[in-house]
């Protein structure tokens, strides 16, 4: 199905999430210290820093179109998680998700705002001590009352999801996406890099998307181009131990 033109609205809603991506940050005091302007790891500190920006922009304006559903995709089973692998489960016993041991958790890195339908739950990051350490990030979305009346599915959240990167970050090239389940739940899990269109630095990732009592969850492991052959398995294992348990 063809995909409608980004009209001005949609635009301009892409402008006001980078404006308030620009401002989270700000107000993080991101850049501060080592790895200032970098998106450098910081021991006991994750911060929202450049590397979170290229993920919450496209997350912001997830609502904004509806698309049609995506093409026919490849289920694979669900693999079973690392005995050594370390288990975060929320303190309200809504989500768990598991990552290698040595990766610092952090929760509610950025909690959610009355006026807002966006929030992020849970961050955790690998300390290498490399310039952009690999990290994954749990973000939600809820379904405003117009898309619920709607009855958006799923498929077309991806190809919201999609066709927003699309716009946002240049060079965007999809390497695979997966339809499969996760927890038992429906989930399409794409491999894709983009560049960052403010820096034009490229980053992997590895997202999984999952639409559950009218939220949307994504689950997402990202690192730079070049490491990406090293965290694959990681990266695949981590996206799929996410468990929504109510």
């Amino acid at each position: 199905m063809a995909q409608p033109k980004l009209d001005k609205e949609v635009r301009k809603a892409i402008l006001d999430a980078r404006k308030l991506v620009e401002a989270v940050a700000k107000a993080d005091g991101t850049g501060a210290g080592r790895g200032q302007g970098s998106g450098c790891y910081r021991q006991g500190d994750i911060e929202v820093n450049k590397g979170m920006k290229r993920i919450l922009l496209p997350v912001l304006v997830i609502g904004i179109l509806l698309l049609g559903a995506c093409g026919a995709q490849t289920s694979v089973s669900e693999p079973e998680i690392p005995a050594n692998y370390t288990t975060y489960t929320d303190e309200t016993g809504l989500f768990s998700i598991s990552y290698p041991p040595s990766w610092v958790g952090e929760s509610n890195p950025i909690p959610k705002s009355p006026d807002s339908q966006f929030y992020m739950v849970f961050s955790a990051i690998a300390p290498t001590g490399t310039s952009y350490s690999p990290r994954v990030l749990i973000t939600v979305f809820e379904l405003s009352e117009s898309d619920i009346q709607q009855n958006i599915t799923h498929d077309q959240i991806v190809d919201t999801l999609v066709t927003v990167h699309k716009e946002v970050y240049q060079n965007y090239y999809e390497f695979s996406r997966v339809k499969t389940t996760v927890g038992g739940r429906e989930a399409t899990i794409i491999d894709w890099e983009g560049e960052d269109p403010q820096d034009l630095s490229k980053l992997r990732y590895l997202n999984t998307f999952i639409l559950a009592n009218h939220t949307v969850w994504i689950v997402q492991c990202l690192t730079l181009p070049e490491q990406f052959s090293n965290w694959e398995e990681d990266f695949q294992t981590i996206v799929r131990s996410f468990r929504i348990l109510k």
